[in-house]
């Protein structure tokens, strides 16, 4: 997979949040459309939300697919 291949593509984003003694805070996820992607700027995600807005939020993630796998 390349960076290209996920344009326009749907993921679900799990984030899990920890203090300094590696105790988890909270989780939580999040949905959205790959709009752009580069090496140095990152994913660009075009988040979902419940209610219909002209600009949705944007969530940028770092460049690196090591973490993306195709949902089976």
């Amino acid at each position: 997979m390349k960076l290209n291949d996920i344009i326009n593509k749907s993921c679900v984003i799990g984030l899990s949040y920890f203090d300094g003694d590696d105790q988890l805070l909270k989780q939580s996820m999040l949905a959205g459309n790959v709009t752009a992607t580069d090496e140095e700027n990152g994913i660009t995600v075009a988040l979902i939300t419940k209610d219909i807005v002209e600009s949705p939020p944007v969530f940028i993630l770092p460049s690196s697919l090591a973490p993306w796998f195709n949902a089976p």
